[in-house]
């Protein structure tokens, strides 16, 4: 039994509607208390939970997302990437910022009210099941991650794009086998420290804990030569190939405009939907990554394709400018020293407000020394 607001439910109650989905997921399995990120010991949890499930993980191939920035909006420029070149997939990211549908859409859409309310009610017995086990019971983010890859393996979508929540190495989505699983590694930096390491280095070993063995990792390339040595050696470990992303060499901002960047891309002019310089290296390593997987898979690779999914790509709580009382807000869910530095940068550019440029190009500043 649990207390909620002074009533007493049923511990794991019947769910019949979406509100009680979300109170399973928001409420019920938080208030069972326990160690939400327990490293190795929380992905062996986690191998246990999927297996219990037939490891619907399995079932499609996966490009695997990590990074300190950009992993969220890189998997949303790959989902798309995909849908418009006729590959249905799955996304699956975290946090959510308007809907908990958001971990789990197919071809960019969310999922129904009523197939995501019985989706989360199919995993009650499992999660019961487990409550008593060593390992202990599923935590919030790997029940999300078996409902997403449950209604993934349903649709059966092409690919699954699935973003880490914490890390890589000991992230509960770090359970595929599949040799013909994309890792990808966006920009690297300090972040949950106490956690994952307080160098680049440390950061850089966990993030290269989603590398496949026998498979490729599409990989921003580091400006420093220690953490690329880390990549490498993880992926030579591996027996995996280790391709560089490097936008630097063939990309190119040509301007910003209120909506989002103009930029090229080995000679060929692209546009991202939401503003920040920073985007244009986030599409480059989801272009990279699509190209790849175009060439090994055996179809077809379009630019005017590409053009026009990642024009039409939104990202929700990136940079977004909405228009409250009259004036314009932009709203942006940046959260660690590197994410922040890069917001307000972007807000240093809005020519309608040079005051807040003056403060975000200080600010700006102190930050890069955190970074």
């Amino acid at each position: 039994m649990t207390t909620r607001k002074n009533q007493t439910v049923p511990l794991f109650g019947n769910i019949q509607t979406f509100s009680d989905a979300k109170r399973f997921l928001f409420d019920d399995l938080p208030s069972l208390g326990g160690a939400v990120f327990r490293g190795a010991a929380g992905l062996e949890r986690a191998r246990a939970w999927f297996a219990l499930l037939n490891d619907p993980q399995e079932s499609f191939p996966i490009i695997h997302v990590a990074g300190t920035s950009g992993k969220g909006s890189t998997s949303y420029f790959i989902a798309n990437l995909l849908k418009a070149h006729g590959k249905t997939n799955g996304l699956h990211v975290s946090p959510h910022v308007f809907d908990v549908r958001e971990r789990a859409q197919i071809n960019m859409e969310l999922p129904s009210e009523a197939e995501f309310t019985k989706a989360t009610a199919d995993l009650i017995p499992y999660v019961r099941s487990m409550q008593y086990m060593p390992d202990g019971r599923p935590t919030y983010f790997e029940v999300t991650n078996a409902l997403a890859l449950r209604l993934f393996e349903t649709h059966r979508v092409d690919y699954g794009v699935i973003e880490t929540g914490l890390g890589g190495r000991y992230d509960s989505t770090n359970t595929v086998r599949r040799s013909d699983k994309l890792a990808v590694i966006t920009r690297l930096g300090l972040d949950h420290t106490e956690i994952l390491g307080d160098t680049l280095e440390e950061i850089a070993w966990q993030k290269a804990g989603i590398i496949p063995y026998g498979g490729t990792v599409v990989a921003l390339r580091p400006e420093q030569d220690s953490v690329r040595a880390v990549l490498e050696e993880v992926a030579h470990g591996r027996q995996s190939q280790i391709i560089w992303s490097e936008p630097l060499k063939y990309a190119s901002l040509q301007s910003r405009t209120e909506t989002g960047v103009e930029f090229s891309y080995n000679g060929e002019p692209l546009a991202t939907h939401t503003p920040g310089d920073y985007q244009m290296e986030n599409a480059a390593v989801a272009l990279d990554a699509v190209r790849f997987l175009a060439a090994r898979d055996g179809w077809d690779f379009s630019f005017d394709v590409a053009r026009q999914a990642l024009a039409e790509t939104e990202l929700p709580g990136r940079a977004n400018v909405w228009h409250v009382d009259g004036r314009d807000v932009m709203v942006d869910g940046a959260h660690n020293p590197q994410k922040i530095a890069a917001f307000l940068g972007e807000l240093a550019y809005r020519p309608e407000a040079p005051s807040v440029g003056h403060f975000c190009s200080k600010a700006r500043q102190r930050l890069d020394g955190v970074a």
